[in-house]
């Protein structure tokens, strides 16, 4: 992961200018270790937020855990494997809000059989990233960095890096080997936000006009281009649809609904359907009584400057099926789109299974858990992202508790097809092109291919791929909590 979150607190302990009559939020005497007030604050919050509130040792002593990652590990239930805690919460916040501190690549890392070293593959490229204004594509393949060979324990640093120079490779598909092109780029890393519509495409096949869009993050400030693109595909006349969410990790609760009451019947959003419904822990389900989501077209949050933002969804496509494309990165908001959509559209996934983490959460800070008191200061440094609820939709015979599997199963091959996203020739999309229109599939059948090398786990620069991001916005925590 790009941002590293497992250092040891350090300074002195500061607290904020108060009356002595002020409020105390963690209940820990001054003077304290840090790492006490730290290992408080996550007790609170897990009490406070966590679904699995009743299933973990509250209790558990803040003085015998120097380091508040041990202690936090200690505080999540044994199913959850999303939870994280960070000592970085503004960078962790940015990320899920999609800036970054990146080259602006998606990659995939793998080995030959038999081979140590380790190379990489470009999945995309984020518009106006280094990568980009450096001529990276879909399908590059990164053999050398900073003139060595990459290897398992240095290949994570084609994203940690503040610069990297690169050398690429090139596929002989008759021997199954890479060897060098002799090419190589420098890259810098910058701050950026990164747009998450990678690419649309408006595709005429005899009858059918069908809309693709391959979308990598659910963030807030993608609304007005969802709204752009939902609009061009309904002037156009998209019969159906073609959503890309194979490298999707998550993102906001909010923009998954917002992007799927653009994709349902109008008539689902007006009757106020159920788009999805929660399970939080019981003090939550008692506290606001209906924790279902529904399909809407009036919506009202809080943006990454903590202004308040009014929007309201001007178009529907009006589909009654829609091609989802899937892969092992596809998890929480992608997979509440299409966990969602399921009760009101013929959904058909194509790709491999999806991540299955059915459950959304909040990031914690301080200043939530510890509202109107007072609290050590460097506690505004730490923020918890933690699981609140798990998510299904209202369809009593399905649940969804784990990964899912596509209707046709394609494990994509970028050695073999690194055709752009949003090109017909590229294979999963001309797989779904092809069972919209009933006309032949355009590349080699996936089956026939055998892979001459494995995939590594997912190492990326985002903190969802990580963490499976579903961030709740919606639901507020009210003000008369005590």
């Amino acid at each position: 992961m790009k941002i590293k979150f497992w250092f040891l607190l350090a300074g002195c302990c500061l607290l904020l200018s108060c009356k002595d009559d002020d409020p105390v939020g963690p209940d820990i005497p001054d003077g304290s270790p840090d790492y006490c007030f730290v290992n408080k604050l996550i007790a609170d919050c897990q009490d406070i937020y966590y679904l699995w509130n009743k299933e973990i040792d509250l209790g558990l002593d803040v003085y015998s855990y120097s380091d508040p990652f041990d202690y936090f590990r200690e505080m999540i239930y044994k199913d959850d494997k999303w939870s994280t805690l960070t000592d970085d919460r503004e960078a962790l916040s940015n990320s899920f809000a999609g800036v970054e501190t990146t080259y602006g690549y998606s990659l995939e890392f793998a080995q030959f059989r038999n081979v140590e070293d380790v190379f990489a593959i470009v999945q995309f490229v984020y518009r106006d990233s280094p990568a980009s204004k450096a001529g990276l594509k879909r399908g590059d393949i990164i053999l050398q960095m900073n003139g060595k060979n990459m290897t398992l324990d240095n290949y994570r640093e084609l994203y940690y890096s503040s610069s990297v120079t690169i050398g690429l490779g090139e596929y002989n598909a008759q021997d199954q080997t890479i060897r060098e092109s002799g090419m190589q780029i420098s890259l810098t890393a910058v701050t950026i936000y990164q747009d998450p519509v990678i690419a649309t495409e408006i595709i005429q096949r005899g009858n059918h006009t069908i809309g693709y869009l391959h979308y990598s993050d659910y963030t807030r400030r993608s609304h007005t281009q969802l709204q752009k693109v939902i609009k061009e595909f309904r002037e156009a006349g998209v019969t159906d649809m073609v959503l890309d969410l194979r490298y999707n990790p998550g993102g906001y609760s909010i923009t998954s609904q917002f992007l799927c009451s653009m994709l349902v019947p109008s008539s689902v959003v007006k009757s106020k359907s159920i788009y999805l419904t929660e399970q939080w822990n019981q003090y939550w389900m008692d506290y606001y009584k209906d924790t279902n989501t529904y399909f809407t077209y009036d919506y009202r949050y809080s943006d990454e400057d903590g202004k308040t933002v009014t929007e309201k969804i001007e178009h529907n496509l009006e589909l009654n099926e829609i091609y989802i494309l899937t892969g092992s990165h596809t998890a929480s908001a992608s997979e509440a789109t299409i966990v969602g959509l399921s009760p009101y559209l013929d959904v058909k996934l194509i790709g491999s299974k999806t991540s299955g983490k059915y459950c959304g959460g909040i990031l914690a800070t301080a200043k939530q858990v510890y509202s109107g008191k007072r609290y050590p200061g460097f506690l505004d440094n730490w923020g918890i992202y933690t699981m609140v609820y798990r998510f299904d939709n209202n369809d009593p015979r399905t649940t969804f508790d784990g990964p899912i599997s596509p209707d046709i199963a394609v494990e994509e091959d970028l050695l073999k097809n690194s055709a752009e996203l949003g090109d017909e020739e590229e294979e999963l999309l001309a797989i779904a092109i092809a069972r919209i229109t009933g006309e032949p599939v355009a590349v080699a059948s996936p089956h026939t291919f055998s892979t001459p090398y494995h995939k590594l786990p997912a190492v990326q620069n985002r903190v969802q791929q990580v963490t499976g991001g579903m961030i709740e916005t919606g639901k507020m925590v009210p003000e008369d909590y005590k």
